[in-house]
């Protein structure tokens, strides 16, 4: 028997039978719950305030700071040799700006590797030439280079990382690039950070 609109709109379940019982379709009176209740706050009310406290939204925030939201980005890289972005801005206001990598392709480490990293725009092909020749097993970095100003690890397919960059390192109106050092990719992977005030 099939359960109709009249009993949907009614408030009628239908049940199914237990493995090993024959099927039944027994009409169940469905329960109406009430809305539960912590003191005077719905608990609705509550967790929508859980939801906008964890989101950076509730809660005094000191004046000048910007938005969380504009403090961090997310780029995704696949088996293309290019960002999904090719340019950042961020406030001199932030604390810190955290930069997370997702790599979305499917093609081995070792094939299509890929790395996030920030140096001034005039270091950029020295660098990735200088992680050339230090290998895989150092990131495709020198060790300790003093013009790399953040980096990631390489990732592979389905992994992800991320680094927080300390603003006070940057200054505004000066260019930085961020480029992949993985071999062969800087020529093509590259864009530019901004910094506002």
């Amino acid at each position: 028997m099939r359960r109709s609109m009249i009993d949907w709109a009614r408030g009628v379940r239908w049940r199914r039978g237990r493995p090993g019982e024959r099927a039944m379709n027994v009409a169940m009176p469905r329960r109406r719950r009430p809305l539960a209740t912590t003191g005077s706050t719905p608990a609705v009310a509550r967790s929508l305030l859980l939801l906008a406290s964890d989101a950076g939204v509730a809660g005094p925030q000191p004046p000048g700071t910007p938005p969380a939201e504009r403090c961090a980005a997310r780029l995704t890289v696949a088996d293309t040799l290019s960002f999904d972005r090719t340019s950042l801005t961020v406030s001199r206001a932030c604390p810190r700006f955290t930069v997370r990598l997702d790599h979305v392709g499917k093609l081995p480490t070792q094939a299509m590797g890929h790395s996030w990293v920030l140096v001034q725009a005039a270091d950029a092909a020295a660098v990735a030439a200088d992680g050339l020749a230090a290998g895989p097993t150092k990131d495709n970095l020198a060790p300790r280079d003093p013009r790399v100003l953040a980096a990631t690890r390489v990732i592979g397919p389905g992994e992800s990382t991320s680094v927080d960059l300390p603003l006070g390192t940057l200054r505004v109106g000066e260019r930085y690039t961020y480029v992949c050092t993985f071999p062969g990719h800087h020529a093509l992977m590259q864009g530019s950070l901004t910094v506002t005030p």
